[in-house]
């Protein structure tokens, strides 16, 4: 087994490339719930997720140029994503009746992470959700398996393509509220109106003026 790898990167180096999506990632949190709450969590969350996607073709290129240019890549691929898992809730919130979403989060997280941690792994993936566990065990499998077999840089070639596939499908099926879907009954529509939250108006001021808030 080898310790050097392709690139001659110092520690500080690899640190800084590792820790890039980290830094452009925490500052678009909010961002993201407000451009959801504003646009729709539907284009948000499916063109941060295409655009990461796309900029991972990018990322073996540059990595043969110059580490610096990898780390911004990682920085703004982590600024599309930061905004996309709040940009999910959002939408989330007004599909899924409040009475339901315990059992309905776990098993959504859990299949989305299986298709898109591998996705994201690598383009790359933030690491708070329980649900993604089975997802990181397959990407690493995965990852581990191609850049043995073809090549790291396959690693992101083809997650990409994924993503990318993933992308068209999400914005031919997906839809922003039930009132947005053509083929959801009236009867279906009302009824997810009042047990969801979006019937309810925002309460931004009162929460961020709080005195716990605050606190």
């Amino acid at each position: 087994m080898t310790t050097t790898g392709e690139f001659d990167w110092t520690s500080q180096q690899q640190g800084l490339v590792l820790g890039g999506f980290a830094y452009g990632y925490c500052a678009t949190q909010l961002l993201g719930g407000i451009l959801a709450e504003r646009y729709g969590g539907k284009w948000i969350y499916g063109i941060c997720t295409g655009v990461s996607a796309a900029l991972g073709v990018l990322l073996p290129l540059l990595a043969g140029v110059d580490f610096a240019l990898v780390v911004v890549l990682r920085a703004i691929q982590g600024a599309f994503q930061g905004c996309s898992i709040p940009a999910f809730y959002v939408m989330a919130s007004r599909w899924i009746p409040n009475q339901e979403r315990a059992r309905l989060f776990t098993f959504m997280m859990s299949g989305m992470w299986s298709l898109k941690t591998f996705v994201r792994n690598y383009i790359p993936l933030k690491n708070f959700i329980t649900g993604m566990q089975l997802g990181t065990v397959l990407s690493i499998t995965f990852s581990g398996l191609l850049c043995h077999y073809v090549g790291w840089q396959y690693v992101y070639y083809i997650s990409s393509a994924v993503a990318m596939a993933w992308f068209v499908l999400w914005t031919l099926l997906v839809h922003d509220a039930p009132k947005d879907h053509p083929r959801i009954t009236d009867v279906k529509n009302v009824t997810l109106l009042y047990s969801t939250n979006d019937f309810l108006p925002s309460f931004r001021r009162s929460v961020i003026t709080s005195r716990p808030m605050c606190m």
